[in-house]
């Protein structure tokens, strides 16, 4: 489990499946647990249909008092409807989990689902719902003991803020998340809080924006996992791509050229669409229009192909407003 809480998902899953396998032969019912970080691997690494087929499975055969399992399950279940834009759902399932937290008096991990069922309030565009969750994840940290679940409800914050144009109070959950106490020190939380930072920073056009990015660099050298550190570094070039847009375009157009690959290579085709718009951009700047046309139209193909995956009308509607980055 070391390992998994690492997120050193590509050398834990070996290690689970064979203590899954261990614990079927022993009749231990710690087997169903093994299941649950497996689901959880799956659905880092893109598969979330046997992610979600393994959960389905686990919580059929779940026994009603098992109230910290089945919310946990609740929990995953509702991240994979996220991946499917299926935000009912989702509501449903971390509803459900929820309650069933409530039951087992798991103060951090419902705070936990309060910020998810926040998030995909924000995303129906049920803002004054959602910041009602939010607030009620921020309270908890009164009575939150763990350093990673504070940390997650304070990232959370910062994000919702950001969304709703409110960058000074994002530099203020961003101080407290990596100043405060106890202070970040996980790798990718700590990466991923200085890329908060720096969009902060970038929106209140302050000088030291670039600063955070040459931090969140730096941090991502103590990423592990490959495929997070394929992850941020995408995240990381496609912002330093977009800083020197502007006062170096063809640097920018080797830089999101990177950043693209990147997200090509680790399958996070939901990326693309401002990637190639943040291209296109720096290829007008350096006067090569019949490019930047290029990378226009691949940016509109690759929304359009992400909706196409989407099961029905309404959430191929969805897709298509939030997928096109604002300028």
């Amino acid at each position: 489990m070391a390992v998994y809480r690492e997120n050193r998902f590509a050398e834990s899953q070996a290690l689970l499946e064979r203590a899954r396998d261990a614990f079927v032969k022993s009749g231990s019912p710690e087997s169903n647990w093994c299941e649950v970080y497996l689901a959880v691997i799956d659905l880092w690494g893109g598969n979330s249909s046997r992610a979600a087929e393994r959960l389905r499975v686990l919580l059929r055969d779940a026994r009603p008092d098992e109230f910290a399992y089945r919310g946990r399950i609740g929990w995953l279940l509702g991240l994979y409807d996220v991946t499917r834009e299926d935000f009912g759902s989702a509501l449903a399932h971390y509803e459900e989990g929820n309650l069933a937290f409530e039951r087992a008096r798991e103060t951090e991990n419902r705070a936990r689902l309060d910020l998810l069922t926040a998030e995909v309030l924000a995303k129906m565009g049920s803002r004054r719902e959602a910041w009602q969750r939010y607030h009620r994840a921020l309270a908890a940290l009164t009575d939150v003991r763990g350093g990673p679940t504070r940390h997650v409800i304070l990232v959370g914050a910062s994000f919702a803020s950001l969304e709703d144009e409110l960058p000074s109070a994002t530099l203020a959950f961003q101080n407290e998340l990596l100043t405060g106490t106890p202070a970040l020190t996980e790798p990718v939380a700590v990466t991923e809080g200085h890329l908060y930072t720096f969009e902060a920073l970038a929106r209140l056009h302050d000088a030291d924006a670039s600063r955070s990015l040459g931090r969140a660099r730096q941090a991502l050298a103590t990423v592990a996992d490959p495929s997070l550190n394929r992850r941020l570094e995408a995240e990381i070039t496609l912002r330093e791509g977009r800083v020197s847009s502007a006062s170096q375009p063809k640097q920018a157009i080797d830089l999101l050229t990177r950043s693209l690959e990147l997200f090509q290579g680790g399958s996070f085709l939901d990326r693309l669409p401002e990637v190639f718009q943040a291209r296109g951009q720096a290829r007008l700047l350096a006067h090569d229009e019949s490019a930047a046309q290029r990378d226009f139209l691949a940016g509109l193909a690759a929304v359009e192909t992400r909706a196409r995956s989407l099961q029905d009308e309404a959430r191929r509607a969805s897709a298509l407003e939030p997928a096109w980055p604002r300028a």
